[in-house]
């Protein structure tokens, strides 16, 4: 049985060396040009054969920024508008990239249609060395700075 976790790094995306490397974490898309069409393409048919509307999630990269790639908002911006999808906004997640050198949270809620923001994540987080990733302080202070970059019709109670 298959655990879910991908174990080997495409060796499709230009800059990486031919032959696929055992990595032991699971590791995000590419965000290249090709990409969002990929994931747009599983996520309607995933959709269609639950019979159910899905969501985009913003994920998180430890991986850093390669001149290549689409920004992280870019590339969640695409995904849903190809997938005519909504986005599960995640900020710690958003944070976190952007703690490791990849968007800063203001750039990527400006890159993304916030109409299509069906729901937002304010916890998680852990310490970890080996992923930079670390707790939120005040996570009110956060959310209240960007509730005006976020805030749709979506989004309000």
């Amino acid at each position: 049985m298959h655990d879910g976790a991908a174990r080997t790094w495409p060796s499709t995306a230009p800059g990486v060396p031919r032959g696929t490397y055992a990595t032991g974490f699971l590791l995000p898309p590419l965000q290249t040009e090709q990409g969002p069409r990929a994931a747009a393409r599983t996520i309607r048919q995933t959709g269609a054969a639950l019979d159910l509307p899905l969501a985009v999630e913003t994920g998180v990269n430890y991986l850093r920024k390669q001149p290549w790639e689409l920004s992280d908002g870019a590339f969640v911006a695409r995904v849903s508008e190809l997938a005519d999808c909504d986005i599960l906004l995640d900020l710690h997640n958003l944070w976190t990239n952007a703690r490791n050198g990849r968007q800063c949270v203001a750039d990527f809620l400006a890159e993304i249609p916030p109409q299509r923001i069906r729901e937002i994540h304010l916890a998680g987080g852990s310490s970890s060395r080996a992923t930079g990733s670390t707790r939120i302080p005040a996570w009110s202070r956060m959310w209240c700075s960007n509730w005006q970059q976020i805030s749709s019709p979506a989004c309000q109670a």
